[in-house]
């Protein structure tokens, strides 16, 4: 089971774990991609948008406390 398609991690196996294990640190993951960047606090969508793809942030900078970087807000300006 991982996260989400982009990001190289795995949280667990549901055939060899118990479900409610993977469920939980599923859970710890996803609590932490809901973070909005320090970046994107002022930002009018920072709740709708979380401050973006969090697989890009983790794969670029091993974490998911940066702004994704083809943030759109950015391009139209």
């Amino acid at each position: 089971v991982t996260p989400c398609s982009h990001l190289p991690m795995s949280v667990g196996n549901i055939f060899n774990e118990e479900p409610q294990s993977v469920w939980e640190k599923f859970e710890t993951v996803t609590n932490e991609i809901q973070v909005i960047p320090q970046e994107c606090l002022s930002c009018k969508y920072a709740n709708h948008c979380k401050g973006g793809c969090k697989g890009i942030s983790y794969i670029k900078h091993g974490d998911f406390c940066h702004k994704d970087d083809a943030c759109f807000i950015d391009l139209i300006n």
